[in-house]
């Protein structure tokens, strides 16, 4: 995307005629944008188009560092317990899977799997970095979806009739999950322990429960 809207914008601006582009106005998820306008030298301007009390959470976090409530130097992906516990999940049902691993959930390193863990389902996985993800959901096979329930994503595995396991993460993910779970009852959501952690038992409870239902 970056690279469009940088030749978007020598293009536009290399035309004959007054319709240049003179500022460019963002949204929280297109920062990078605001480096192509400093790049052209162009007015730029942030529009915060959710709703304020989303706004007031990241203002906060000073004080919740500060209160000892946030740790600095923490990181949602780096924990490597949940890492593993997710993958002692996934052999225990022992059914095929396709696990995409991005690149943000190692946070930019090599994934340490647990020990043995792809020795003994090499018959069943297949980890990759990245999947075309509608052509996936619409797979004739597909037993259900683990999902963090974006809006994005519960669209298309509506669209295409998969149930979802949800792993709500942030933001408008837990009310979506409640419409998947209570409202529309087209699937379940995984539960974190007394230390904010889920399971491989958990895990494969809820795999286990998704499969009954749809094989």
């Amino acid at each position: 995307m970056p690279g469009y809207v940088e030749e978007l914008i020598k293009k536009i601006n290399h035309q004959e005629g007054d319709e240049k582009i003179t500022c460019v106005v963002v949204d929280t998820i297109s920062g990078w944008a605001l480096e192509l306008a400093k790049k052209f030298k162009l007015k730029k301007d942030v529009l915060f188009t959710t709703a304020s009390g989303s706004l007031a959470l990241p203002l906060q976090i000073p004080k919740f560092i500060q209160a000892g409530i946030i740790n600095p130097d923490a990181h949602q992906y780096s924990n490597q317990h949940q890492f593993n516990e997710l993958a002692l999940g996934l052999e225990l049902i022992g059914r095929p899977f396709l696990w995409v691993v991005g690149l943000e959930l190692s946070y930019g390193n090599s994934c340490d799997y647990p020990d043995g863990f792809v020795q003994s389902v090499a018959n069943l996985e297949r980890m990759v970095r990245w999947a075309p993800q509608e052509k996936v959901l619409s797979y004739p096979s597909l037993a259900c979806y683990l999902t963090h329930c974006d809006w994005n994503s519960i669209m298309e595995g509506l669209s295409m009739g998969v149930p979802f396991l949800c792993w709500p993460y942030c933001s408008d993910h837990f009310l979506n999950k409640s419409c998947i779970c209570d409202g529309w009852k087209v699937g379940l959501c995984l539960t974190k322990d007394e230390n904010g952690v889920i399971t491989s038992m958990k895990s494969r409870g809820r795999w286990r429960n998704c499969f009954p239902v749809i094989v």
